[in-house]
């Protein structure tokens, strides 16, 4: 697959359908949490559930959501064959999941209740690439995408 083609919307992991404000945002609708005021419970909620998504998917399996841990139209937009479809176009542009690691949290300044959890993933033979995990106000995953990685949004 060429790497320079990447943004075709089949490598994008992109179902939140409640979050179409996001796509698309200007690095400066977005306001960086500051490290202190991370709620570091939710932070491992984010990367505990991205490593669980990818993990199993990567095992040809796929994440099973709850409406304990995400919105109806995440629950309603990543069913079995969307999610072994999107990790298919994650392997060919990436390779397979390995890491995630942390890199910031963001709010939108208009004060929408949805906080960004971006995490720099290594995936393959140490390619990088973002996973961004939306998580709402009650603390369930309304928005998750792989993507290449950019040091700002």
């Amino acid at each position: 697959m060429d790497l320079l083609n990447l943004r075709s919307w089949s490598f994008y992991f992109v179902f939140p359908l409640v979050l179409l404000s996001f796509v698309g945002c200007k690095e400066s609708e977005y306001n960086t949490v500051p490290a202190a005021d991370i709620d570091q419970r939710v932070l491992s909620k984010a990367a505990l559930l991205s490593q669980n998504i990818l993990n199993k998917q990567k095992a040809g399996s796929y994440y099973a959501f709850s409406k304990k841990d995400a919105t109806q139209a995440m629950i309603s937009g990543l069913d079995e064959d969307k999610q072994k479809s999107a990790y298919e176009n994650i392997r060919s542009a990436l390779g397979d999941f390995r890491t995630l690691s942390f890199h910031e949290a963001l709010t939108m300044k208009d004060g929408t209740a949805y906080t960004i959890y971006r995490f720099k993933g290594t995936f393959g033979e140490d390619r990088i690439g973002e996973i961004r995990a939306v998580l709402d106000a009650q603390e369930k995953l309304a928005g998750f995408f792989v993507k290449p990685w950019k040091d700002k949004l």
